[in-house]
């Protein structure tokens, strides 16, 4: 059994509604800021034990299970949407950051989370690192890039979306996007503000788009 050289500590932290399941290694200092590191699919924190053995000088490292994986609960939701990620991140690292920039860590499914993450919060990341992440293929030459799309979700949910609040603040941008052809971002709001299932929003939307179109007559 594989011996860990520099042991982590576990605890929980609630995080939009959910217990996130964190380990930790080392102890936050003043001169470093935090090495945070997001696991891949079929992965958990704890994968990360060996990267941290390895490690040329100490550091405060941060390393917790995406939900639904390891011991961080799963919620009532039968599928996961990549704003869900970016929004556990972003509360996790008010947790343990504040406004500190980051250093971040992303491997395969989790370098995607920290890929987009970079993009849409910048300020928040000084370094970031990517071990086996593909990214996003364009589909079109016009296809937007999904920093930019979730960048400007993030706008028109007034925050709603990274800080768990009920009610965006401004007002109801889905008819606009499913106007606009936006059925992607609209599906992905009302699943976080409204809780509604993947097959749920779609089927809204859908029915929203249909009446429209007839609103809009021939």
């Amino acid at each position: 059994m594989y011996q860990a050289l520099r042991p982590s500590r576990s605890e929980f932290v609630p995080v939009r509604h959910l217990s996130y399941h964190v380990r930790l290694w080392g102890r936050p200092s003043a001169d470093r800021p935090p090495l945070v590191m997001m696991h891949g699919w079929m992965d958990v924190a704890a994968s990360w034990q060996f990267v941290v053995d390895a490690l040329a000088e100490d550091r405060f490292v941060v390393a917790a299970d995406w939900r639904g994986f390891g011991l961080t609960d799963g919620g009532t939701v039968d599928n996961y949407w990549m704003p869900d990620y970016l929004a556990d991140l972003d509360w996790l690292l008010d947790h343990y950051a504040a406004d500190t920039p980051i250093d971040l860590v992303g491997h395969s499914m989790g370098g995607n989370v920290a890929m987009q993450y970079a993009g849409v919060r910048p300020q928040r990341v000084r370094r970031l690192v990517l071990t086996t992440t593909s990214g996003t293929v364009p589909l079109s030459a016009s296809y937007e890039p999904d920093q930019e799309r979730y960048a400007r979700m993030r706008e028109a949910m007034a925050d709603a979306i990274f800080k768990g609040r009920a009610k965006p603040v401004l007002a109801d941008p889905i008819p606009a996007m499913v106007r606009a052809g936006r059925r992607i971002d609209a599906i992905a709001i009302l699943r976080e503000r409204d809780g509604l299932s993947l097959t749920e929003a779609h089927r809204r939307v859908e029915a929203m788009r249909r009446e429209l179109a007839a609103d809009a007559g021939p």
